[in-house]
């Protein structure tokens, strides 16, 4: 779970997309055995599957992480987009204090392992 105050609303669903389109490589998270796991995977969004869109993404199949993935575990990739520090000096009022401006789009679910290679439609 994110910390994500009310000021902080997601945007839509297509500025979403495009923040994983133009930054597809996410960290994808999981529990593998009780314990966390993560994994940097490329991925293409198909945003015409209904009805927030469709990701597809490739792992080497001797990847132990491939192995916990087909036991329909959830979880959670994470897309980072820009980023910057925000110094107090940029600020006009008091008090200030430095922070990270950032963009993200978190997608939660549980994938599904397909042998073949496909392409998309």
């Amino acid at each position: 779970m994110v910390y994500r105050p009310d000021y902080f609303r997601p945007p839509d669903l297509e500025t979403q997309w495009d923040l994983i389109e133009e930054y597809p490589l996410g960290l994808m998270a999981l529990s593998v055995e009780g314990r966390p796991a993560a994994v940097h995977v490329p991925f293409v969004l198909d945003r015409h599957a209904w009805p927030y869109g469709k990701l597809r993404g490739h792992l080497s199949r001797g990847n132990p992480i491939c192995e916990a993935l087909a036991g329909n575990v959830e979880v959670v990739v994470a897309f980072l987009g820009p980023s910057a520090y925000v110094s107090p000096d940029h600020y006009a009022s008091q008090p200030h204090f430095p922070t990270w401006a950032y963009a993200a789009v978190h997608v939660m679910g549980r994938p599904r392992l397909l042998d073949e290679v496909r392409t998309m439609r």
